[in-house]
């Protein structure tokens, strides 16, 4: 294996050049094929070869090279095979079928099937079978479908499908110019005759579907580029095309709208424009490291020298190579038994590790067909000859790797290059410095904890010890621990202090200053932040009916707990779950109201069967709705409109329990659920409206407990010694629109986005009098606790946690960024710029108090025009892309399932859109609705979503 400095690189893939051959020169763009045992190119003449190989009968021979443990094996593996062509090779390719392998070889003046062995060495005296009886004329691209019944050959502006059996060829004519490339489909559950189905780009800057079956066109496209489209990646339910401006169109083929096939186009990449801004990035973050730039200037001012001149030569110097897209294919990168071991689901890792393979005049790209986003690019440098033609492996049978051969046009060289993707570093095991949790040196560490687990002086002796064994081990620093990875510590190190260590050397996996949702053991504080705990004293959970402290009672002389955490039942026959919740988040002491203790339980992990629930009564508010939350406990569902009300009812009851809430002045955008049930006030909701106030409701009454309209505090409080009652100087009022506002760490603040800053609240409830003449009269007051503030204009959404407490706040802007806030350290954590191509409209996080392991560091953002995407906090990227519901202009929402494998969305085509997020597909479409479903939720103790429309009705459904 030769290692390859021309290709430039990152650390998490490399390339090396595993072989080179010679071809025949000219060689044509379609003349190189790959598979995971064989290698085919047109022979070379006798003089020109660079390997040993019997020298060609015929100057239109192919070569033909074996594969020994997924490497190219030019030793004993080479096989020159007479074709029995005329005229020159202009393409190869090989059938998907390895049992026989099969290979088609085509010229000006016939087309050949062959049938190979399925692993070498090859026979030299096999016979072709010939498919054409005339001259097919100069043949652009071959193609086979799946069971390689079909073989398509572009040949000027048709393309001729010919039936291998039968010899049964259709010519399939419309395009304006030439063919350049076509492809069949896959079939699906949802298409089960795509097999039959072929796609054909041409230069003429359109593609077709055909029915090859029943001889006729699908569908046929506009114009979709003004260059000329080259090549063509297909997958079971998606195809990309590439063209000679550098830009990569995905498009979705199933059936939509009751046709069979009518491809819409999902996402444009201009591979020219990322890259430029990539470079942009570099370049900026390169010139800050540099020195200063040095400037002479002349006594007699007529001159001023700097080095300007030199980086303008520079600059002229370099050769930019345009990033003409000559080849695409999507290629499965396989796990290694590690990997496999860690993912207990291989139909998740399959999805994980497909990545499409972009072949362009002057490097390789990687991409991420699911998130779109380029991993990595290669690029050659000045002394390597151009790509003109690629073959690109759709599978390899080593780990980790794809085999991509390029061919130079003019020279004939080829080169066969191994593309390896590195093992990612186990974020349990991170050993970069980016994955440190501490800023603390190593003996602070050591001594810090030694003092916590041993009495007297004697933690003395401890540090000591340990921080000599350490050093035997060379281990000095905290760098040093990250560096050295899974480390076998002595037994003179006591097992909490080994503990300790793995934890500061990124064994909870987040980068510095990026927390999970889950709140960590230890946290440093700011002084300012309203989450900080009180020195000295253990928090209490305060009962805001009273303003007492809550504490758990002991057991009663029968043995009955009361106002304990409530326990999980091992198992419920009658809903269909059965896994436990882990204790990682303990839930708080309650006081319960009536009824039996609820269980918090997760969704038993099963496909989903959809079924339409029939309300009694039916909801029906007088205009769209806007949200909707079920209570934490699956019993109640509350939905607003744009009518000003708000409603709540019992979903699965048979009596009318639907009540009003009627108070605001304008459309409310939001209603929330707290999470915990006091005393006196019951289960308590949060509204927010367009009238520039959020209020605060109790379920027992109509009358709002507090109207949050200032931006800072205070409320109308009487006064006790005069019978008028005197008011405080009101703080600014809040003149935006309030579109959101969300309980947060347990109910004990509340958080409401206006214009640019998102403020927080605390809150007191006080106990109404007995028997007052004015019931409505309350002492209750809120007050701010601090404020988040962002650069644009407006915050779009927001998003928290409350069912347990976390320590982050997600907010997304008007300027299409995403901010990531830690309360405890009062700043930003991170910054995404230009999360989504418009502005963020929903965040849905997993607030249940057993949320999914998937979710405990991810999140769902929606917005129009870009699908939705899960994004993860430790990489700040988004990791799957979700495309089949319409949303162009409204504001849908998205919400995520208690067990997170499902996700389910509104849609502009009057339906909702359930996901199976470890397919990245859409499992099922929701209907019942007459106008835009705008707001979606899932029953966090059953099997049920809900969904609201801007036809102001409510609909529900079992999964």
């Amino acid at each position: 294996m030769l290692a390859c400095p021309r290709l430039k690189g990152s650390e998490k893939y490399s390339v090396s050049v595993e072989t080179q051959f010679r071809a025949r020169a000219p060689l044509s763009v379609g003349a190189l094929d790959i598979t995971d045992n064989y290698l085919v190119f047109p022979s070379p003449s006798p003089r020109g070869k660079l390997i040993k190989a019997p020298e060609a009968q015929s100057s239109s021979c192919v070569t033909i090279v074996g594969f020994e443990n997924g490497v190219p094996d030019e030793e004993a593996n080479v096989t020159r095979l007479n074709t029995k062509h005329v005229e020159p090779i202009l393409a190869a390719r090989f059938g998907t079928r390895s049992v026989p392998r099969t290979l088609v070889t085509a010229s000006v003046d016939a087309i050949y099937f062959w049938l190979l062995p399925a692993s070498p060495p090859l026979a030299t005296n096999l016979e072709p079978k010939k498919l054409l009886k005339e001259k097919p004329g100069k043949v652009a691209h071959l193609c086979l479908d799946v069971g390689d019944n079909w073989i398509a050959a572009c040949i000027d502006d048709a393309v001729h499908v010919i039936e291998v059996e039968t010899l049964h060829t259709v010519v399939l004519q419309g395009h304006l110019a030439k063919v350049t490339a076509s492809a069949f489909f896959v079939s699906s559950s949802t298409t089960p005759n795509a097999h039959e189905w072929l796609l054909s780009i041409s230069e003429d800057r359109t593609f077709k579907v055909w029915d090859i079956a029943n001889t006729c066109c699908l569908y046929q496209s506009a114009i979709l580029s003004p260059s000329l489209l080259t090549s063509i990646a297909m997958s079971t339910s998606r195809f990309c095309i590439g063209s000679e401006d550098g830009k990569l169109r995905f498009h979705e083929w199933v059936p939509r709208r009751g046709n069979p096939c009518e491809p819409r186009c999902l996402k444009t990449v201009d591979i020219p424009h990322v890259l430029d801004q990539t470079a942009k990035g570099l370049d900026a973050a390169s010139s800050a490291r540099k020195e200063p730039l040095i400037t002479y200037v002349n006594s007699d001012g007529s001159h001023r020298f700097d080095n300007t001149t030199a980086e303008m030569e520079e600059k002229a110097d370099r050769i930019d190579y345009s990033n003409v897209i000559i080849a695409l294919n999507y290629s499965t990168i396989a796990t290694g038994w590690h990997d496999r071991k860690r993912r207990s689901d291989d139909e998740d890792g399959s999805v994980k590790n497909i990545r499409l393979i972009v072949g362009c005049v002057s490097g390789v790209i990687v991409m991420n067909p699911a998130t779109y986003e380029i991993l990595h690019h290669f690029q050659y440098a000045d002394d390597m000859e151009l790509a003109g033609a690629y073959a690109i492996s759709r599978s390899c049978s080593i780990p980790r790797r794809c085999m991509v051969v390029t061919g130079n046009g003019f020279s004939g060289t080829i080169n066969v290059l191994s593309l390896t993707e590195h093992a990612e570093k186990e974020l349990d095991n991170a050993s970069d410095d980016a994955f440190a949790m501490a800023d603390m040196p190593l003996d602070a560490v050591v001594s810090a904890v030694a003092a916590e687990h041993v009495r007297g002086d004697w933690y003395k002796n401890v540090y000591r010890d340990c921080m000599v064994e350490l050093s035997k081990l060379g281990i000095r620093s905290i760098e040093d621990l990250s560096a050295a990875g899974s480390i076998e510590y002595p037994l003179s190190i006591p097992t909490y202090v080994q503990k300790a260590l793995k934890d500061m050397c990124g064994k909870s996996g987040l980068a510095p200053g990026i927390l999970g949702f889950p709140a960590p053991t230890s946290c440093v504080y700011d002084m300012k932040s309203p989450i900080r705990p009180k020195e000295g004293k253990r928090e209490a959970i305060q009962d805001r009916s009273t303003h007492t402290k809550v504490t758990p009672k002991k057991p009663n002389k029968q043995g009955a707990l009361i106002d304990q955490p409530v326990t999980f039942h091992s198992k419920v026959k009658s809903s269909g779950y059965i896994s436990s919740p882990r204790g990682k988040n303990k839930p708080v002491a309650r006081k319960l109201i009536s009824g039996k203790p609820r269980s918090c339980v997760t969704l038993v992990e099963k496909d989903a069967v959809v079924k339409s629930i029939k309300l009694f009564p039916s909801v029906n508010h007088g205009g769209s709705i806007t949200s909707l939350e079920f209570s934490p406990s699956g019993l109640a569902l509350a939905t607003s409109s744009v009518d000003r009300s708000v409603r709540y009812h019992r979903p699965l009851s048979t009596e009318d329990t639907t009540k009003a809430l009627i108070g605001h002045n304008g459309p409310v955008t939001n209603v929330t659920w707290s999470t915990l049930r006091t005393g006196v006030f019951n289960q308590l909701m949060l509204t927010a409206s367009m009238d520039g106030s959020a209020r605060l409701w109790t379920i027992l009454q109509a009358e709002p407990l507090l109207e949050f309209r200032h931006s800072a505090n205070t409320t109308t409080r009487p006064s006790i010694s005069s019978r008028k009652t005197s008011t405080t100087t009101p703080p600014r009022v809040i003149h935006s629109d309030v579109l959101n506002a969300r309980f947060y760490y347990q109910d004990r603040f509340i958080v409401i986005p206006s214009g640019s800053k998102t403020h927080m609240y605390t809150y007191t409830l006080d106990k109404p009098d007995s028997g007052s003449v004015k019931p409505q009269l309350n002492y209750n007051s809120y007050k701010l606790a601090t404020t988040f503030a962002c650069s644009a204009q407006n915050v779009t959404a927001v998003a928290c946690l409350n069912k347990y407490r976390s320590h982050l706040i997600l907010t997304a802007a008007s300027d299409k960024s995403l901010q990531i806030w830690d309360v405890a350290e009062c700043r930003v954590v991170q910054t995404i710029e230009h999360a989504q191509e418009r502005a963020i409209h929903c965040i849905s996080v997993a607030d249940y108090e057993n949320p999914p392991s998937a979710f405990e560091t991810s999140f769902v953002t929606s917005a129009a025009t870009d699908s939705i995407k899960t994004w993860d906090l430790r990489t700040g990227k988004p990791t799957l892309h979700l495309h089949g519901h319409a949303n162009r202009h409204a504001k849908v929402g998205c919400a995520i399932s208690p067990c997170g494998r499902f996700l389910v969305t509104g849609s502009e085509d009057n339906h909702a859109y359930l996901y199976d997020i470890r397919k990245g597909s859409v499992i099922e479409k929701l209907a019942g609705h007459t106008d835009v479903v705008s707001s979606v939720g899932f029953n966090p103790c059953n099997r049920m979503v809900a969904t609201g429309g801007h036809d102001g009705r409510l609909r529900l459904f079992s999964y």
